[in-house]
């Protein structure tokens, strides 16, 4: 749900281009709604794998970096939860726009959006951070 909040007036673009700028609104929201599940799957997944992969080696190899994994396990959570807001945050934001439009009023979609846009943001950055911990914390367990 990003509109750009200096969107031309339709009447200013050829039928072409007003259809070009749907489509690519449309496609805007799809790769949204990827961007979300991707980062819900990774880092759901990585969390699974961790924790099956450190029971299985932490009876062979001295884990002496653990923390690192911890940080890995928690950013991985948070991120996991930052995407469930996102989703919760999108779904506010366009019942909000739904009312506004409702009420006659022209939509703050930048405003309405931050939240999300936040979060989006967050759970991405968190899955990336846990990544680089738990590839420190096998390095530092396997050398």
């Amino acid at each position: 749900m990003n509109h750009e909040p200096n969107q031309p007036a339709e009447k200013e673009l050829t039928p072409e281009m007003q259809e070009y700028r749907r489509t690519l609104e449309k496609l805007e929201q799809d790769s949204q709604v990827d961007y979300d599940k991707a980062i819900l799957a990774l880092s759901g997944g990585a969390l699974g794998i961790s924790f099956a992969f450190f029971k299985d080696i932490s009876a062979r190899l001295p884990t002496t970096h653990a923390s690192f994994l911890l940080v890995a396990w928690v950013c991985w959570a948070f991120s996991v939860t930052a995407a469930l807001l996102s989703f919760y945050t999108s779904i506010q934001a366009m019942r909000k726009t739904i009312k506004q439009i409702d009420a006659g009023k022209h939509p703050d979609a930048e405003k309405t959006n931050a939240p999300t846009n936040f979060f989006n943001k967050l759970a991405g950055g968190l899955f990336v951070l846990g990544v680089f911990s738990a590839i420190i914390f096998l390095y530092q367990t396997l050398r």
